[in-house]
């Protein structure tokens, strides 16, 4: 499974109409401007409106949901010890063994807005990302190549070959082989990662040499998307969405949730 839901060709959504590098700039502006929210309401409402574009181009959540299930752990391992080490204002204390640990109202709600913009920016972008097909995400200008490829290789090769020695352990274990400790077992992951190497680098030798030999020179030539009115019209329009964000929720209304719920004064 790759990490970025990329589309099929045959898959259907209404931001594959759009330039793969305006949705990719789109994307840009809407995640940075999140992360200088002041407000959680701001970010909450950020999140919903999103939401509802999803719905609207038909993104494919339930796979965007396994992509946040999968991120999960980490984030909280990230913002677990906020609440314990930052802050004033003493929520409770409890003792572990010889240990008295403060938990601070202000230390959880830092934690609790550091872990919401993480989510919320990964969440933009697997929307915007999961309109763009495996071709059109190779064919980026955004990014240069030397970038693209290596997003290429931790986002999308990486998985699926994990994935693959994954399955060929699990068929080897079906087929009567005990793998009893540790050591069986990554001394089977060794033999499968290095063959399944040498295996491709040996398909790649021999692809190369039939292409040459069928006249490719080395090159490859890459037709980009032009850039439209209508996309000019959702950059104007997503600039336009992000300045009255920041002016309806951060200078004119500001509402603070942690406020209302009691966890600040």
């Amino acid at each position: 499974m790759s990490f970025i839901p990329f589309r099929t060709e045959l898959q259907k959504n209404r931001l594959s109409k759009l330039n793969p590098d305006m949705r990719i700039i789109i994307a840009l502006i809407i995640g940075v401007s999140t992360i200088f929210f002041q407000y959680t309401f701001t970010l909450l409402v950020n999140i919903f409106f999103i939401f509802i574009l999803g719905l609207i181009v038909k993104t494919p959540y339930l796979k965007i949901a396994k992509r946040i299930l999968a991120i999960l752990p980490m984030v909280i391992m990230l913002s677990i010890f906020i609440p314990f080490t930052t802050g004033q204002n003493v929520f409770f204390t409890f003792r572990f063994f010889f240990w008295n640990i403060t938990l601070y109202r202000d230390g959880l709600v830092r934690g609790l807005i550091f872990s919401s913009r993480m989510l919320a920016i990964f969440f933009i972008f697997m929307v915007f990302l999961s309109s763009l097909s495996f071709t059109e995400f190779t064919r980026l200008r955004i990014f240069p190549s030397m970038i693209s490829g290596s997003l290429l290789i931790m986002f999308n090769f990486i998985p699926v070959f994990m994935l693959q020695n994954q399955r060929l352990m699990e068929s080897q274990k079906l087929r009567g082989k005990k793998l009893s400790g540790k050591m069986d077992k990554m001394k089977c992951a060794g033999n499968i990662l290095g063959t399944t190497l040498v295996k491709a680098f040996e398909q790649s030798e021999k692809t190369f040499e039939s292409m040459r030999l069928r006249g490719f020179g080395g090159s490859i030539k890459l037709k980009h998307a032009r850039i439209k009115f209508t996309d000019i019209a959702w950059l104007s329009f997503t600039i336009f969405y992000v300045i009255m964000m920041f002016f309806l929720f951060e200078f004119l209304w500001r509402i603070d949730i942690w406020t209302m719920i009691g966890l600040l004064p």
